[in-house]
């Protein structure tokens, strides 16, 4: 047993930066995912739900516990807490949202591998950026 603990290794202090964040209202709910099919399919792997007390002018850190590996994280300011998001008519997005690796971008999902990033051994820092239209 000792031998395998090694290869897998044990959860890293993962810290996220929200910049740009617009509401006080509402969570921010954070789909981590580990795979492609699951990133294209939306079946996450790990999903969080964080209140915005920590919320100070659009900016807060929020931090996971993630193994060592690479993931592609959606980040979502869920105002109305339905759990999903919402889009007008026009399939625009009417809340705010974040990819890990992606600062600024369009109305559609990014590319799995451009969102990846590396969790590696000891503590992590990543600035997500929110996009509002």
């Amino acid at each position: 047993m000792l031998l395998i603990a090694p290869l897998f290794g044990s959860a890293q202090q993962t810290t996220f930066k929200l910049i740009g964040v617009q509401d006080y209202d509402g969570v921010i709910r954070v789909a981590v995912y580990s795979d492609e099919e699951g990133y294209k399919k939306e079946k996450t792997n790990m999903l969080y739900t964080f209140e915005k007390k920590e919320l100070v002018f659009g900016f807060m850190k929020i931090t996971l516990n993630l193994k060592p590996g690479k993931y592609a994280i959606a980040f979502l300011d869920d105002t109305n807490q339905d759990a999903r998001m919402n889009y007008n008519l026009f399939g625009v997005p009417q809340e705010g949202y974040g990819f890990s690796r992606i600062v600024d971008y369009g109305f559609s999902k990014p590319d799995f591998k451009e969102t990846l990033i590396e969790v590696k051994e000891g503590s992590n820092t990543f600035d997500i950026h929110f996009n509002y239209f």
